[in-house]
């Protein structure tokens, strides 16, 4: 399974998603593949924090 990160909307699409979004014209240009620990990272929240997309085009941490 690939996972993906879109600055656009801030989110995670998995890779057998893709084809739905794309039958829905719905799929970001702005995917950057991520790593399972980086996604599971994010998904579990931070305390204090809120994800944002970084410079990178990866997601990050930012006070809240």
């Amino acid at each position: 399974m690939k996972i993906f990160y879109s600055a656009k909307i801030n989110g995670f699409i998995v890779d057998f998603t893709i084809p739905a979004f794309k039958q829905n014209d719905t799929l970001p240009d702005d995917l950057v593949e991520i790593t399972e620990d980086v996604h599971a990272e994010f998904l579990a929240g931070k305390p204090g924090y809120r994800m944002t997309p970084g410079i990178n085009g990866k997601p990050e941490w930012i006070n809240d």
